[in-house]
């Protein structure tokens, strides 16, 4: 009731002792007798001057307001008095009362709103919101959530420890109701804090207990929110003069702020006739006060104070009215912090190596170009938020993979599979058992289902295990700072951290992630929640609200519903069967009978059940009500408990998967032996129909597809557990296989699928389709449901050669159409072709084979019909770059089988290649590899002897990136000049730069020039030019290129400048056979575009003009005004060259005009 809250929230036990004496006392009298209580406190002129540390315990009462002489001035009245009695041991009685003096100004102490010394009620903070709690009246340093209610341990801090008090009854009892009338208890185990959420700590009698200390009676009060045992100097002088006080570095507060530490010293204590060893602090400058029990000793003399406690709480909260999530929010903010992305605290995750574990260091994954943005913004995010390192070298590497959300937004993740897995010492910490979970959850009424956020990633890896997690990404190595999804162990580490956390609570279990919570009342749901969340919070704990369940009578855990009856199987583990459609044709009853004979040791009865069915043929096919009662009747076979039985995690696990055209299937089943024979028994159905997008993919696409839905619907069963895939493609058992790393040709859908996998452990076996009929029947007979296809796949049309123009010519290419048949339908499993060469070509490579916008893609790179590659070939060898750069250009972006030969003959009968021919490298020492741009760069200078003209060629050492300028001389003023402009094109400057000893590089201006701007310069020994190689070798490739290109524009008046330009464009696109990447992409991350990348279609998106949104169609008559100074003249339209540019015929004459120069003829 209303009236008792108030009673009970009353800080003043006088004003308690007058409510309680009042017969048939109500809310609104007892309201009145409180606030008129309060009245007369504030008109009190006398305060005690001491606190009495006896007294740690209560808080202290707030000022009254001292009545001020009305004939002094402000001035007078501001003035401070120095003479303070308080610490002068001057005291009185506490009833009496003391006067000040007139014209003085009263003495404060600390406010418990700011913590200056003034008046608290007319502090300015009253008006101040606290950022800690959001409530009015205090600032953060002293927010009543951190309020201490006795003397505690704790490392140094800051901040002040004391809270405020509530300003007075009324508003007291605004705080009850706030808090919609109930009370919490916070258990925080081994925190040196007790918080009770409304109200102020009341003063009742203390609990005195005697003990034997050092052979003398010492009397203590027991105080369960002190950290440590202390005990007056005064006392300690008197009782113990033989002993000694060491030094300790506990630092004591009570709510009067900081007590000096004299020092701790060690005793022996006798309780129940045990002799315990323990260790109490001595209080300096104090007064004499009852010694303090803390929780160190009674931990010790009553180990099981805790837990009594716990169970015999009784200020829980009132069953009508459970908490809202807003209520929660501001009780428990770091919990519900969705943005924030701390560590858990108190916690480290370490991870074991085996004993002479050898170290993995793996090369990094291609990134597809639409995702180099996302992944580097990624990557700098987690660099950002402290999640990961960025390292220069380490002996471990695991390459990341990049999975796309549904969101659109990225998640990366280590393929640990290869690299650091295997040389783990996994920790086999037990997860719960069913029967235990549920053995924790009986005789529950009410329940509440966390479940936490990004939960792996907000455990800390300690520092020698994050040199163990080490991303090898494109943007060079990354030590992660958190325990990552794909560590082997790390399900084991996080369970026994969250068992740790939650220990001895009543009423809760922990399954990973997953937090269960019972209450056999409303009350109790709630009030132990408090107690989980009070956990979580205090380890900074964060949940994921959109999965949490709150106070709900009925939870779904592993096939089972959970409510105050008991427990119930679920009923969408047999879904995919009750939902079965009546067969239409022979087909889908042979597929429906099939499923059947495979569980026909626990399926009495099952040919005479079947026999309606058996008897349908193809030229019978009636289905009458005898078939239907019999399809019916073995449905409910299939799904009684004689066939389906529950999930046992002791039994081994067996997932059957399939994929049909139309729909996908699965089973997960136990392997049991029955008479002998091991076999499998179903645990739970899954079915589910195609989009006609997912309709279309290949067949492998399709079972990959299988594979994950039905992964991902057993999730609950399968997380951090061992367990069998079963499939019938081959494809797929050798793409996802457990052992094997994924193929580099892998289409990006199928890495994303791959990715999702590596969560799990299992190990994939392949089995004939014959053996796979039960999930081959929930595949070709699928319910309703869809399938959620996350992977994102996209191809980019561009011109001039388009992914259109590749797609209309494989339609029309019969050897490439019966590939995209095959690719749709399925590959047979062995080779049929034997008769058909080009067709047996394809069917080695045919897992890497998908189908995009009609376009046949081999991995991430688009097949060329054969009447499109001699134009490709062309492309492809534009700018002459010799055989191996032409192959590494094709190989990132088209494919066909002869790609290779046919780009061989094609240099080979070069003419311009021919004429020009590359003389042999000479082996060298090699400079050290550059780890970055402009880290070393390399300079030299060379003669055109076409041109007559000295040209400057400056190469970087990582990325290959080249550059000539033509030079009017070699002075080194000149040469500053050129160098100078090459640094500001790019707005950085190199380390080192390396040249020979020609004379303006020897020249003292040269070398001013290069300590300016402190860059190293490095010269060559003389007469060794190879020393110089990179330059040298550069030099080589110019002059051998330009003199292919001189001869092909003779005749010509093309500007040097503008030849050398057209060498540089193709030598900068062209992947290095060093980098394997064009200088370009190495410098700027990113693949440029060229003539040659638009014709494949998944680098980059068409970006032509419409010319569909023309105003003016081809014939209309216009008029028009080409400027002010000409008439208007009449045209008519001839072409619509984009939506604002024409071609318009005036008298004859075909003229370009913008849409603003036109007008409709009338």
């Amino acid at each position: 009731m209303l009236r008792d809250q108030l009673v009970r929230g009353i800080r003043s036990d006088e004003c308690r002792r007058k409510l309680l004496a009042e017969v048939d006392l109500e809310f609104a009298n007892a309201k009145n007798i409180a606030i008129q209580d309060e009245s007369i406190r504030r008109q009190s002129q006398a305060l005690a001057n001491a606190v009495h540390v006896g007294r740690v315990n209560s808080q202290p009462k707030p000022r009254a307001k001292k009545p001020q002489n009305p004939n002094s001035s402000p001035t007078t009245s501001r003035q401070s008095s120095s003479n303070q009695r308080r610490g002068q041991g001057q005291s009185t009685s506490q009833g009496q009362r003391q006067s000040p003096s007139q014209g003085q100004r009263p003495k404060f102490g600390p406010c418990r709103r700011c913590g200056r010394k003034h008046n608290c009620h007319t502090c300015p903070a009253r008006n101040w919101k606290c950022f800690k709690c959001n409530l009015m009246g205090h600032t953060s340093n002293y927010c009543p959530s951190d309020r201490v209610n006795s003397v505690g341990t704790e490392e140094p801090k800051q901040e002040s420890q004391s809270g405020p008090q509530t300003e007075s009854i009324e508003q007291e009892v605004q705080n009850v109701f706030k808090l919609r009338s109930f009370f919490l208890f916070y258990d925080f185990v081994s925190v040196h804090n007790v918080f009770v959420s409304v109200g102020a700590v009341k003063s009742n009698p203390p609990l005195l207990i005697s003990l034997n200390v050092a052979t003398k009676s010492i009397q203590f009060e027991v105080d369960t929110g002190a950290g440590a045992t202390v005990m007056s100097r005064a006392q300690f002088s008197s009782t113990f003069r033989n002993l000694t006080l060491v030094p300790s570095k506990i630092i004591l507060h009570s709510v009067n702020g900081m007590i000096a530490n004299a020092g701790e010293v060690t005793v022996d204590v006798n309780f129940n006739h045990v002799c315990h060893k323990l260790s109490f602090i001595v209080c300096d400058n104090t007064p004499n006060f009852t010694p303090l029990l803390g929780r160190n000793w009674l931990d010790v003399i009553l180990p099981h104070w805790r837990s009594v406690l716990v169970q015999n709480q009784i200020n829980v909260v009132n069953d009508c009215n459970p908490p809202s999530i807003e209520e929660l929010r501001v009780l428990f903010p770091s919990v519900f912090d969705s943005k924030a992305d701390s560590v858990i605290k108190g916690f480290t995750a370490t991870l074991v190596l085996k004993p002479n574990a050898i170290p993995v260091f793996a090369k990094a994954y291609n990134v597809a170009f639409g995702l180099l943005d996302k992944v580097s913004k990624h990557l700098d995010n987690l660099v950002l938020l402290g999640k990961a390192i960025r390292v220069r070298q380490s002996e471990w590497a695991s390459p990341g993979v990049v999975v796309q959300k549904k969101d659109g937004t990225i998640r990366y993740c280590a393929n640990f599979k290869r690299t650091l897995d295997p040389q783990l010492r996994i920790d086999y910490y037990p997860l719960p058992r069913p029967d235990t979970v549920f053995a924790t959850l009986s005789n529950g009424v009410f329940f509440t289902s966390l479940d936490l956020s990004d939960a792996y990633t907000q455990l800390q890896l300690d520092p020698k295990s994050q040199d163990l997690c080490v991303l090898n990404t494109h943007m060079g190595l990354f030590k992660l700072t958190r325990l990552i999804y794909g560590v082997a162990s790390a399900a084991a580490i996080f369970q026994s951290v969250m068992d740790r956390i939650l220990i001895n609570l009543p009423g809760v279990t922990c399954y990973l992630d997953n937090v269960l919570i019972k209450g056999v009342s409303l009350s109790d749901c709630v009030n132990n929640t408090m107690l989980v969340l009070a956990r979580l919070e205090k380890h900074n704990v964060r949940l994921r609200l959109d999965k949490c369940d709150w106070f709900v009578p009925e939870l779904q855990y592993l096939g089972f519903v959970i409510s105050k009856e008991g427990r119930k199987p679920n009923p969408s583990l047999v879904s995919a069967i009750v939902d079965f459609a009546p067969p239409v044709n022979c087909a889908q009853i042979g597929t429906f009978l099939g499923m059947l004979s495979f569980y026909a040791e626990f399926l009495p009865n099952l040919s005479t059940v079947a026999k309606p069915l058996r008897s349908l043929n193809d030229d019978k096919y009636d289905w009458n009500v005898e078939c239907q009662v019999s399809f019916d009747l073995l449905k409910n076979m299939l799904t009684s408990s004689e066939c389906l039985m529950h999930y046992d995690p002791d039994l081994p696990i067996v997932v059957s998967v399939d994929a049909s055209p139309v729909g996908i299937g699965g089973v997960l089943a136990h392997v049991v032996e029955v008479n002998g024979k091991k076999v499998e028994r179903p645990v739970m159905f899954i079915s589910a129909t195609l989009s006609p997008t997912q309709m279309a993919y290949a067949q492998v696409d399709r079972e990959a597809l299988a594979v994950v839905t039905i992964v991902d619907r057993c999730h609950r069963f399968l997380w951090a557990r061992e367990f069998t895939l079963v499939t019938d493609n081959a494809a797929i058992a050798r793409i996802f296989h457990e052992d094997k790393s994924l193929p580099v040709r892998t289409g990006h859908r199928l890495q994303h699928w791959a990715t999702m996998l590596q969560a799990y452990s299992y190990k994939l076996v392949h089995r004939k389709s014959e053996l796979n009929t039960v999930a081959d029947a929930l595949s070709r007979l699928p319910v309703k449901a869809g399938v959620n296809d996350s992977c994102v796949h996209v191809i980019y049309p561009d011109l001039p050669l388009s992914a259109d123009c590749v797609s209309v010519a494989t339609a029309s290419d019969p050897l490439l159409s019966k590939v995209c048949e095959l690719t749709v339908a399925g590959w047979p499993s062995y080779n049929k072709f034997s008769d058909n060469p080009a067709l047996e070509k394809f069917f080695k490579v045919r897992d890497s084979l998908s189908i995009h916008n009609k376009c046949l893609m081999f991995a991430l790179r688009v097949v060329i019909p054969l009447s499109l590659q001699s134009k490709v070939l062309s492309l492809l060898h534009q700018g002459h770059p010799g055989v191996v750069r032409t192959k590494l250009l094709a190989r990132s972006l088209v494919w066909w089988p002869s790609l290779n030969s046919d780009i061989e003959v094609l240099c080979d009968s070069c003419n311009v290649c021919a004429k020009v021919n590359f003389k042999p490298k000479e082996n060298f020492v090699p400079w050290p590899a550059a780890k970055f741009p402009f880290q070393r760069v390399h300079i030299d200078f060379f003669f055109l002897k076409v041109k007559r003209v000295e040209c400057l060629i400056f190469v970087d050492a990582y990325s290959k990136w080249l550059h000539i300028q033509v030079v009017p001389n070699l002075r080194a003023e000149t040469i500053i000049n050129v160098m100078f402009s090459i640094f500001a094109m790019f707005a950085t400057l190199p380390e080192i730069l390396v040249s020979d000893n020609g004379a303006p590089f020897d020249s003292a201006e040269f070398l001013e020039f290069c300590t300016s701007l402190s860059i190293t310069s490095k010269r060559i020994p003389p007469y060794h030019p190879e020393s110089n190689g990179l330059a040298e070798s550069s030099v080589g490739v110019a002059k051998s290129a330009l003199a292919k290109l001189f001869p092909e524009n003779a005749g010509t008046d093309e500007p040097l400048e503008l030849t050398i330009s057209k060498f540089l464009f193709d030598y900068r696109n062209i992947p290095s056979t060093v980098t394997h990447k064009s200088p370009n992409e190495m410098l700027h991350s990113f693949k440029t575009r060229t003539p040659l990348t638009v014709i494949n279609p998944s680098i980059r998106p068409d970006s032509r003009l419409s010319s569909s949104l023309a105003a003016f169609r081809e014939g209309d008559p216009v008029i028009l005004k080409l400027s002010k100074r000409h008439p208007v003249l009449n045209g008519v339209i001839v072409r619509a060259l984009g939506p604002t540019h024409y071609h318009v015929s005036i008298s004859g004459v075909i003229k370009k005009v913008h849409c603003n120069q036109l007008a409709r003829a009338p």
